[in-house]
């Protein structure tokens, strides 16, 4: 018989069959049953699950929290603001995400947007495209050089400081902002000290309360004349209207935000005005992504099943 049953609640589009079958054959293999239970049908029977593995777009609501018998739910994703965290932890249920699955990811995806921002490649790829050789522009569009500037890092988890890392390898400054967390090797200081010399904001903080409007009109209106910006973290940390104005009006050098207040983001024409790139919630995918979830889901289960301490565990 199986130790008992794990009920993975919904899948993603990079989800390939391959990659649900590996993970199922790994899960098996520790001694459980697992079950794909799809999202948009009814909730699955959470009385009868020892685990529940879903992802961001499954609101573990208190209710869910209630209704839910077993003792851990793994989220896929590095954020978690889709679960109940209180609930659970009122409860006794570990929270436990897979934080590593996407941070490369996310740290090429923030450093590419860095330097296209920085190099103005936006402003010329479209002067291209018009047929125009763009050249006689530089000195205008004034494109500079990274190496040497400052860039302030805001929320130093696993990403944050993995991203921190490179570019301190690269002879970037870093300024670190935690209220948290402090790292060696970068300039711990808070955002209000950062706001005034960072040449580059680049957001990875979680979504909380003290986070929502973290750098809404009046924190923009702070940063350093021409710097440019960088949310990969939650729409909400960012006033994104506020942003693009100030971008459009030239008081920023540039924006990047690949994360909104709501999903799918209806207004991706703004994307034409010069400097501001808008993605669709991309960054943290890269190939074989699918197969690297799958392997954080088991390697969880094998750290639960042998008592080990749960990787990033936050309940």
């Amino acid at each position: 018989m199986p130790k008992g049953r794990i009920i993975r609640w919904g899948s993603a589009a990079y989800e390939t069959e391959a990659a649900l079958g590996y993970e199922r054959a790994g899960v098996e293999k520790l001694g459980y049953s697992w079950r794909l239970w799809q999202a948009g049908r009814a909730q699955p029977p959470l009385d009868e699950a020892e685990a529940l593995i879903v992802h961001s777009s499954i609101p573990v609501t208190a209710e869910v929290v209630r209704l839910f018998a077993g003792q851990m739910i793994i989220t896929t994703t590095s954020g978690h603001d889709h679960i109940d965290l209180k609930a659970c932890r009122q409860k006794g249920i570990y929270v436990v995400r897979l934080a590593q699955a996407r941070r490369d990811a996310v740290v090429s995806f923030c450093l590419g947007a860095m330097f296209s921002l920085a190099h103005r490649l936006p402003h010329l790829m479209d002067a291209a495209r018009g047929g125009h050789w763009a050249r006689a522009d530089l000195p205008e569009i004034k494109p500079f050089d990274l190496l040497g500037r400052t860039v302030a890092v805001v929320g130093l988890g696993v990403i944050g400081r993995r991203m921190a890392t490179l570019l301190s390898d690269m002879g970037i400054t870093v300024l670190g902002i935690d209220p948290f967390q402090k790292m060696a090797g970068v300039r711990n200081c808070t955002l209000a000290q950062a706001l005034p010399v960072a040449d580059v904001i680049s957001l990875h903080c979680s979504l909380s309360e003290s986070s929502v409007g973290l750098l809404g009109r009046e924190e923009l209106l702070k940063v350093k004349p021409g710097a440019l910006l960088i949310n990969t973290a939650r729409g909400p940390v960012l006033d994104l209207e506020a942003a693009i104005e100030l971008v459009q009006g030239g008081y920023l050098g540039g924006l990047a935000a690949d994360v909104f207040d709501e999903e799918p983001f209806v207004e991706l024409e703004k994307a034409r005005i010069p400097g501001v790139l808008l993605t669709p919630h991309a960054a943290g995918y890269s190939l074989g992504l699918g197969r690297r979830v799958a392997a954080g889901v088991i390697n969880v289960l094998k750290a639960w099943d042998t008592g080990q301490a749960l990787p990033y565990r936050l309940t």
